[in-house]
């Protein structure tokens, strides 16, 4: 998907329209968190009563989540093995980095014109690559897998601090971060799209690594449509801004109260990013794959993932992507092993 340029964090404002000078023992533009907040209440309104129960139902399947996994945790402190303090050290340094990265992100987004388009697809892929890549496939103790979906779970939980609520009475430590995620034209819906690809994106590679395992093949695999959907995909959003002339639409699923509605810019120049970079991330994870998987992976993965990227919905392209590059690993592994 590919806006305008010169837009700061989906505002509809230029940088040059905020003050020039900056507030008093502050590195920000004067008057700049006020006219973001009054865009944000225009962008997405007040926090009404569906959202309240959207946010009660999520918070109540978290829970739910949390519970049952503490249940099937050997070690966890439900069934009397303590606490884990080294796993959850680690796991608030990852979400404190995540959080980190998006306000740096956001920072850039509001005051240097970073391309919120830009700033989107390396936050995806700080927040999808983190559980399942330090977790699940570099991590090999016996209880990578439950530590996978403790780290991922806790990443979904980060994404409260962008609510409403939140990110308007403390909007240094959330808006800005927020800004990072926030286009135009995926209001009022940002958080709630960014969740769905979240969960999806998460649920499909921890099922992928748990066949990897059972397979007993090498779970770096797992890396191969991961990095295809986050670095061809995030690729494709800025060479199309940057080369694209060859304009095509695709809908989103859900979309001003329409299914499979609206007009979505793509170009065939961004597409092309996508096969480059799925046949250079086959080609580098040649030495976990035998020969004839190799060259299926070659012929199947670019050709097939540069069309779903082309024609996947807005803003599910992600899991979409994802899906099917695991699904092609599937194949070859069982089809070649």
């Amino acid at each position: 998907m590919e806006r305008g340029d010169g837009e700061v964090g989906g505002t509809g404002k230029n940088a040059k329209e905020y003050d020039g000078e900056l507030e008093e023992n502050s590195c920000w533009p004067k008057g700049m968190v006020q006219r973001l907040l009054e865009e944000d209440w225009q962008g997405y309104g007040p926090w009404n009563k569906k959202e309240k129960i959207s946010f009660a139902v999520s918070t109540g399947c978290m829970v739910v989540c949390f519970t049952v996994l503490a249940i099937v945790d050997n070690t966890s402190f439900i069934r009397g093995g303590g606490l884990d303090w080294q796993l959850w050290v680690r796991v608030l340094g990852q979400i404190l980095a995540i959080h980190m990265v998006n306000w740096i992100l956001g920072y850039f987004v509001v005051t240097h014109d970073l391309h919120v388009g830009f700033s989107r697809k390396i936050a995806h892929f700080i927040l999808y690559a983190s559980p399942l890549l330090f977790y699940g496939v570099l991590d090999a103790s016996n209880n990578s897998k439950i530590d996978t979906a403790w780290s991922s779970l806790a990443s979904l939980v980060a994404l409260f601090a962008s609510i409403k609520p939140v990110r308007r009475r403390v909007p240094l430590l959330s808006l800005i971060p927020f800004m990072a995620y926030d286009r135009k034209e995926d209001r009022p819906h940002t958080i709630e799209w960014l969740a769905l690809q979240t969960v999806q994106m998460l649920a499909i590679g921890f099922a992928l690594s748990i066949y990897l395992d059972y397979k007993q093949d090498a779970p770096i695999l797992l890396a191969i449509p991961l990095i295809i959907t986050a670095v061809g995909d995030g690729l494709a959003e800025p060479v199309g801004v940057v080369f694209g002339t060859h304009k095509f639409v695709t809908p989103a699923i859900w979309y001003k109260g329409k299914f499979w509605s609206g007009n979505f810019t793509r170009s065939l120049e961004g597409s092309a990013a996508v096969f480059i970079v799925s046949a250079a991330t086959v080609a580098g994870f040649s030495a976990y794959l035998n020969t004839v998987q190799l060259i299926l992976c070659l012929c199947l993965m670019p050709p097939i993932m540069t069309v779903v990227e082309g024609y996947a919905p807005h803003t599910c392209d992600n899991p979409v992507l994802f899906l099917v590059g695991s699904i092609i690993i599937i194949c070859v592994i069982e089809f070649a092993s």
